[in-house]
């Protein structure tokens, strides 16, 4: 049944900008890129054959590449595990072993209407996809899609956020999710605006 009263969190880890995971390695990785604005095409190829050689270890819980892919470690998986948590799935990075290219199953709606100074530029007239979509805060999604979130459950948002070959998805997560992180420890961070102003959250401790 859904809860209209459950709290969510904006999810966000350290970010690795020295390592891409499959940017500049088309001729290497033989993915396809847009002839016009040269973004990738299809993302989930491009990882797919970023996955087979990215060996770069960023030694953290949560962090994401330059071009957008979230990479988590095995303790992150233990936690999720160990808490029954929903809406992630987890694929080996072969090169690193312990490691895990991070995905979310779950797409919420972001809402635009709450955020006035959202913006989206330039629209490639090839393949349609934006340049950049800036300004996501405050971090809403909209309030139909609020009104079915589930505990201890992971969402993404439909839109992703930055700067070409840097975007990727809003990652938000449910309050018991923040606390079962802040009782295990790990840097990972979860933010909420609260009275107008935002509040971050970092759950650094044990791991």
């Amino acid at each position: 049944m859904a809860n209209t009263l459950l709290k969510y969190y904006y999810v966000f880890g350290d970010s690795d900008d020295r390592h891409e995971f499959y940017y500049g390695k088309e001729d290497k990785l033989h993915f396809e890129s847009c002839r016009l604005c040269k973004k990738v095409i299809d993302r989930e190829a491009a990882i797919q054959a970023g996955i087979k050689v990215y060996r770069s270890r960023f030694n953290r819980l949560f962090y994401e590449t330059w071009d957008g892919v979230t990479i988590v470690s095995d303790r992150f998986v233990e936690i999720y595990q160990q808490y029954r948590m929903n809406g992630l799935t987890f694929e080996l990075i072969p090169g690193l072993k312990n490691y895990y290219v991070m995905r979310c199953n779950n797409v919420v709606r972001f809402d635009t209407a709450a955020n006035p100074e959202f913006v989206i530029t330039n629209i490639c007239p090839e393949c349609g996809r934006p340049d950049g979509a800036y300004r996501p805060y405050p971090y809403r999604m909209i309030a139909e899609d609020e009104q079915q979130l589930k505990a201890m459950t992971f969402y993404r948002s439909d839109i992703e956020f930055a700067d070409k070959h840097t975007q990727s998805p809003l990652l938000f997560a449910t309050e018991d999710i923040m606390q079962a992180f802040r009782m295990e420890g790990g840097r990972i961070f979860f933010e909420i605006a609260e009275n107008g102003k935002s509040v971050v959250i970092d759950c650094k401790g044990k791991s």
